[in-house]
């Protein structure tokens, strides 16, 4: 017995054909649901709803008063890869720049002293970065080193290379690494500087890196925009 499609699904796969077969892009216009019900031959409610659908399947977006819009392409990053933010974007065809927004030293609070198992006070430098896709600030990147390893690689140019291929070079080897991922509403700052609204959600990372003997080389924390990075794992 052949099972009917039912309009719901018959209007989003047709929605998603006609920004296949028109070659849209992310952030290009959609027609507005009185095109897609008269061309579709489906109650703008159904049009409505499958619309709908697509926005929480992260397809498409809506803005007030502007339409419907086709959301960007994710870039894909699995939780259980090392690498650094650098060398994985190497890894995909992204057009990626990296801006560094400052680099200062700090005494270790309580809280940094027990993440990079360092006494109270001893100093510890700050690296903070922008990254931008294509123009459009994807991640802000913020790492805690101990400056007796920092000050190994403290001429480096950041903005063009990647940090654990720097202390490669001088023979500190990143072996691992453990984070924590969540979902946050951005604060003020991060709305600023990331460029999104406060009614977004952005995704946080905080985690250490270790050399091989397990001692701790950086404490992290990482602020994405969600519409941009998806995360997956693999079981094996």
């Amino acid at each position: 017995m052949e099972k009917k499609i039912s309009p719901l699904n018959q209007a989003i796969e047709n929605i998603l054909f006609y920004i296949e077969s028109n070659n849209l892009k992310g952030d290009n216009l959609l027609p507005s649901e009185r095109y897609f019900s008269q061309n579709l031959n489906i109650s703008r409610t159904t049009v409505r709803r499958a619309l709908s659908k697509l926005i929480k399947q992260g397809k498409i977006y809506k803005k007030e008063n502007k339409g419907y819009f086709v959301s960007p392409q994710k870039i894909l990053r699995n939780v259980q890869d090392i690498y650094s933010t650098t060398q994985f974007f190497k890894s995909t065809n992204a057009n990626l720049i990296t801006k560094v927004l400052s680099i200062n030293e700090i005494l270790a609070t309580k809280f940094l002293s027990r993440k990079l198992k360092l006494q109270l006070g001893t100093s510890i430098s700050v690296l903070k970065r922008l990254r931008l896709l294509d123009g459009t600030p994807v991640i802000l990147e913020t790492s805690y080193i101990p400056t007796k390893f920092f000050s190994k690689i403290s001429n480096v140019n950041f903005e063009t290379n990647s940090l654990y291929s720097s202390f490669e070079q001088v023979g500190l080897t990143v072996e691992k690494g453990i984070e924590t991922i969540e979902v946050v509403p951005p604060t003020d700052d991060d709305q600023l500087i990331l460029k999104v609204n406060s009614d977004q959600k952005i995704f946080i990372t905080r985690g250490n890196t270790f050399l091989e003997n397990d001692e701790p080389i950086e404490y992290f924390n990482m602020k994405m925009v969600g519409k941009i990075i998806k995360f997956i794992t693999e079981l094996t």
